[in-house]
């Protein structure tokens, strides 16, 4: 009995080494989150999945030349645990049509600072009734030619800059002949976009018969249909669970924490971990075969609807410095007759004056989003040429 005593001691005395030792990482990762420097986005690594093969369906687009020596831009990774939102009014949103889809219903401004108190932002974003980002100067083009849909996320929305410094701005004044709708949705899951342009019937929210839909790529995307811990902890838990259905197509039944309630209870607790936040881990990183197959037929279903309101151009846009699985995603692409944009090659860090990212934060400056609509805006110039009427 003694012999049994004993072995349970020590076992209590080992469970709680173990929780001591435990407790101790999590304090002391914690004191490094508030103190370690700068973090910097390197260049981006779609070289690491090897050279880009050669097709008429990837367009590269070769990087201005780099500008002179400036002060460091390396910034902070985002760190959702000391990150604070403020939206004023706080209930903005709401669902869109008869699915699960949620977007803001009105405007709002927008405050994000740092749990410490330090402000990052201060924006007014400007909700039109289609619940899209208003675009300045693109109601008053009377006579566009074309329409020109930039699907993406935050960055396409343009989270951290004001109206007039968003890519779709910076495209609308460079493109006088097109107008220019932001289809950009904060925190995407790329779902969101199917659902989203399945719900598009044409006039009034699309004015024009024919035109060009463009779909911002970034690596997080397919982490995001992947159900990654960072994604579904942070705020995914919330979002709509995409998947294949029986008759092919994919959308969502259920949200995220009612499709996956215990992986939303592990990834609530996995980002609230310091030492996940300082070691900045995720899981899953890697997408497979079956991940890849599954992002690039969501994509060609997202092209199908847009061919429906009109499009005769549609591309995919690998986004500078979050492009690292563009090579592994592209076969797949190529395979379905799907054109793409490659900017990966692009190291932003070194093509802008200031900061290319938003300190302390991540999200592209205005700057940035200047640069790259400089770099698209000739590509599609190319396509002002009429093209077939809706339904044709």
């Amino acid at each position: 009995m003694s012999d049994v005593k004993s072995r349970l001691i020590a076992l209590g005395l080992g469970a709680a080494l173990v929780a001591l030792l435990a407790v101790s990482a999590e304090w002391f990762c914690g004191r490094l989150l508030r103190s370690r420097g700068p973090i910097n986005w390197g260049p981006s690594q779609a070289a690491a999945w090897g050279e880009a093969a050669a097709s008429p369906l990837r367009i590269v687009v070769e990087p201005p030349p780099p500008v002179a020596a400036k002060e460091s831009t390396a910034l902070r990774a985002m760190d959702m645990g000391e990150i604070m939102d403020i939206r004023v009014p706080p209930d903005t949103g709401g669902r869109i049509g008869p699915g699960l889809l949620w977007l803001p219903r009105q405007s709002f401004r927008f405050i994000r600072k740092t749990r410490s108190g330090q402000l990052i932002w201060d924006l007014n974003c400007v909700i039109d009734e289609f619940s899209r980002r208003d675009t300045p100067g693109e109601r008053r083009k009377a006579r566009a030619e074309r329409f020109l849909l930039l699907l993406g996320d935050s960055f396409i929305f343009g989270e951290g800059v004001d109206q007039d410094e968003t890519l779709a701005a910076d495209l609308g004044q460079d493109l006088p002949w097109a107008r220019v709708y932001n289809y950009g949705i904060g925190g995407l899951f790329p779902g969101e976009l199917l659902e989203r342009m399945r719900l598009v019937k044409g006039p009034p929210e699309i004015k024009e018969k024919t035109g060009t839909a463009v779909y911002f790529f970034s690596d997080s995307h397919i982490l995001r249909n992947m159900c990654s811990l960072h994604s579904v902890g942070g705020w995914g838990y919330s979002r709509p669970y995409y998947r294949g259905q029986a008759d092919g197509r994919i959308a969502a039944e259920q949200y995220i924490k009612d499709a996956r309630p215990v992986w939303t209870f592990l990834a609530k607790l996995f980002v609230r971990s310091n030492a996940a936040r300082f070691l900045n881990m995720d899981f899953p990183t890697q997408p497979g075969e079956k991940d890849l197959r599954f992002m690039a037929e969501m994509i060609g279903q997202l092209q199908a609807e847009t061919r429906r309101l009109g499009a005769d151009r549609f591309y995919v846009v690998f986004y500078p410095n979050n492009s690292s699985m563009a090579n592994r995603l592209f076969p797949y692409l190529e395979k379905a007759g799907i054109p793409c944009i490659d900017m990966s090659g692009w190291n932003l860090l070194e093509l802008t004056k200031g900061p290319a990212f938003i300190p302390g934060e991540g999200h592209p400056t205005a700057e940035t989003h200047r640069l790259i609509a400089g770099a698209l805006s000739r590509v599609f110039s190319a396509d002002r040429r009429p093209g077939p009427r809706r339904g044709a």
